[in-house]
């Protein structure tokens, strides 16, 4: 037996005294909360935190870097150099923050607009070792430029469940591992676990009946906003996770940032399938229980939406109240070369209002006005947004759709609500969820 051979073996039994298997020694590690730089955030505001004083507890520096192709089809620039830079992790959330080059240039569809920069974060292959993948509910994304060709960007998958301390991640196309120690971390998040169970039996639809089996798994209050998780039983056709609105035990309306609604392909009263859903809400940190409120959509009649219409050279905030009693409050309306874009808050959710362009005489400017509408949502400010982006893009470069003259026309704004007519709230059969 050679010294190489005998030295290797007698490293490889201290590793398995020590309680480690020498391909797990050799994984990288990310200590969650190890103070380390996040170029991402360094002279950033990001609207997908909503409490960025705790992005230093939850989050660890990585130095993984490769090369993949564009997976988006109308792109076809291959080897993007990806450099992992961070992870953050909470219970609710996993976040990944990282630079993206580009060959040859940045793809940036509508110009300058934010949501140029998110679309042009390609694609990260994402994995937990020991499971066929990572199971994660919703996928949010932000970018922002990085020089001519490259993007920093902030990848956010929120979660099914927990990610264990020990478990390793597998990261970009040959699936790198990275194995998470949470020891150093601090997570602010408050959470509570009732795993109740609810049914509901009533007419989602007008005449017709749906059942409902749910659980109400956890709601948190953590560093990426208010989150409320669902584990719904998908039994097929008509089964799909139910819409609500949100309240708190004082009666107080908690908007909703977004709803999940999926559902399996597979799904049968035979065979009914678990299905993760969650709802982001704005509010209800202090409140002592949220209510959920189930909604009936109504058979839609008219040909048209009443649309409101809103002074641009008016002040700002200006509140509309909608026909069902629930409110709409404009903040702020922005008109530039990339398009018209709109800060606003409503009662309910960001899906309760849209917004058009409109000339002095409160006529829709929609046919003459091409644009591309876009929903997001600002945590920290507890705000919704809206764009309406006339930019276009043709292998990197920026596209005019709308002349200065055609901007100059847009006067008002003018907001609809299909909820106000078709959605109906159905209080009797609200589920309280107890929080103290």
């Amino acid at each position: 037996m050679t010294i190489r051979k005998l030295t290797a073996m007698l490293a490889a039994a201290l590793l398995l005294i020590a309680g480690l298997t020498p391909a797990l020694a050799q994984t990288p590690v990310l200590h969650l909360g190890d103070g380390a730089p996040i170029p991402f955030v360094v002279g950033w505001r990001s609207r997908l935190m909503a409490a960025p004083a705790a992005l230093p507890g939850i989050t660890g520096q990585v130095s993984l870097t490769w090369k993949q192709e564009n997976y988006k089809s109308n792109d076809p620039q291959p080897n993007i150099a990806i450099e992992l830079q961070n992870i953050a992790l909470t219970d609710d959330a996993l976040a990944l923050f990282f630079r993206a080059e580009y060959p040859e240039y940045l793809p940036l569809a509508y110009g300058t607009a934010q949501l140029s920069y998110d679309w042009a974060l390609p694609h990260i292959s994402l994995g937990l070792q020991g499971k066929d993948y990572l199971p994660i509910v919703s996928l949010w994304s932000e970018g922002r430029p990085d020089g001519e060709r490259a993007v920093l960007g902030m990848r956010v998958y929120t979660l099914e469940e927990p990610i264990p301390d020990g478990a390793v991640l597998l990261l970009g196309p040959d699936e790198l591992p990275l194995r998470i120690d949470r020891g150093g971390a601090h997570d602010p998040t408050r959470a509570v676990v009732p795993n109740q169970p609810v049914t509901l039996e009533y007419q989602r639809y007008q005449g017709r009946d749906t059942g409902q089996e749910f659980t109400v798994k956890r709601v948190s209050f953590g560093p990426f906003g208010n989150r409320l998780l669902i584990v719904n039983l998908d039994k097929g056709r008509d089964t799909a996770f139910t819409a609500f609105r949100l309240r708190d035990d004082a009666g107080q309306p908690l908007p909703v940032i977004s709803q999940g609604s999926t559902y399996s392909t597979l799904a049968s009263p035979a065979n009914p399938v678990p299905m993760h859903n969650e709802l982001w809400f704005f509010g209800g940190e202090n409140a002592a229980a949220i209510d959920l409120i189930p909604i009936q959509t109504l058979q839609q009649n008219e040909p048209d939406f009443h649309r409101d219409e809103l002074p641009l050279d008016g002040a700002f905030p200006a509140t509309i109240t909608l026909k069902d009693g629930s409110h709409v409050t404009v903040n702020s309306v922005q008109v530039d070369e990339s398009g018209f874009h709109v800060s606003y808050i409503t009662d309910t959710e960001s899906a309760a209002a849209s917004f058009y362009p409109g000339d002095a005489q409160g006529e829709s400017l929609s046919d003459k006005l091409f644009y591309v509408s876009s929903n997001s949502f600002d945590q920290r400010e507890r705000t919704f947004l809206m764009d309406g982006l006339w930019m276009a893009e043709h292998k990197g470069q920026p596209v005019a759709r709308v002349t200065a003259e055609d901007m100059k026309a847009m006067r008002t704004l003018l907001i609809s609500s299909f909820s106000q007519f078709y959605e109906k709230p159905m209080p009797d059969l609200a589920v309280r969820v107890v929080l103290k």
